[in-house]
């Protein structure tokens, strides 16, 4: 298995495109840096690393509360 693998699922498509005020999309690249920053956490930790990335990247708290991350760990 990738250590991609979950970046590049189609089912984290809303948190890759979230916009910066300058229209930049948040994309992959951010994201998988976040997944590598909490490699081994609880999805509980994992969701705040990927929350404060998304915060420090889009900072707008008009858009903050428009997201939704499903996060499931496989057995």
């Amino acid at each position: 298995t990738s250590s991609n693998t979950f970046a590049s699922s189609s089912a984290i498509i809303g948190v890759t495109e979230a916009s910066s005020v300058a229209g930049e999309e948040f994309g992959r690249e951010r994201l998988v840096e976040a997944l590598r920053s909490a490699k081994d956490q609880r999805l509980k930790v994992i969701k705040l690393l990927i929350n404060e990335a998304l915060d420090k990247f889009a900072p707008d708290p008009a858009v903050a509360d428009d997201r939704t991350l499903l996060m499931v760990r496989p057995r």
